[in-house]
């Protein structure tokens, strides 16, 4: 497995220099300071409502990343079923990402990003009352419409309510709460609980958390215009 993956990186790597960026459509104007961007962000509820998004996305995904081995062990399952799931959920994801553009723009992001989050919580709810390898593999095929969804979204989301100038930033934030601080403390208490109620109890836990983050996204977004894409860029320039 070390070896497979230290070849598919190579490959990912050699596809690098391939990669062009038009620096032309950085405008000196755009460029703001660190600080008054930071400022700007946290100022901004559509951000914090994404940035809450990424915390339970994040921990969440903790789940599939650290403990869903172990889950799939108390479900019965030998190591080559294990790793059948993983790629299902992996290929599952392909379409998704494939077509996210059409869906940007067609449907609004932000609900698309919500909408992914219900669904990573949702799939934790059927893990939590699975009882066999089999069905965690059905499972698995909602995998595409969890992480992948967020992702997309995200991107489409923080591109247009990043102060001008710090798209990158932005884009650095948003990835520091979902795969640092989200996965890490999905980390911290996945392996608390895995100790005291196991790998199913662990997954039902973690769906309340989801799902409650959702309801609370979803209540605080009823006081936020999201019907503009671009207010935020608005009320940065004033």
């Amino acid at each position: 497995a070390f070896w497979g993956c230290a070849v598919m990186f190579i490959l990912a790597l050699s596809s690098v220099p391939k990669f062009v960026h038009n620096s032309s459509k950085i405008q000196s104007s755009e460029v703001v300071s660190i600080l008054q961007g930071g400022r700007m962000l946290v100022s901004n509820r559509q951000f914090v409502l994404i940035l809450l998004g990424a915390l339970g996305g994040g921990i969440a995904m903790a789940f599939a990343n650290s403990y869903f081995f172990s889950y799939m062990k108390e479900l019965g399952a030998d190591t080559a079923t294990s790793g059948l799931a993983l790629t299902i959920s992996t290929i599952a994801e392909v379409p998704v990402l494939f077509f996210g553009n059409q869906l940007i723009k067609k449907f609004n992001p932000f609900y698309i990003y919500v909408f992914g989050l219900f669904l990573t919580g949702f799939r934790l709810v059927l893990f939590g009352l699975a009882f066999t390898a089999q069905q965690a593999l059905f499972i698995q095929l909602l995998g595409g419409l969890t992480f992948p969804l967020m992702l997309v979204s995200s991107v489409a989301l923080i591109a247009d309510y990043a102060p001008p100038g710090l798209n990158a930033t932005a884009q650095g934030i948003f990835s520091a709460v979902y795969f640092g601080i989200g996965i890490g403390l999905g980390g911290f208490l996945g392996g608390i609980l895995m100790d005291h109620i196991g790998a199913k109890g662990m997954a039902s836990v973690f769906s309340v958390i989801t799902l409650l983050v959702v309801v609370i996204i979803f209540l605080i977004s009823k006081r936020v215009d999201l019907n503009s894409r671009k207010i935020a860029r608005k009320f940065y320039l004033g």
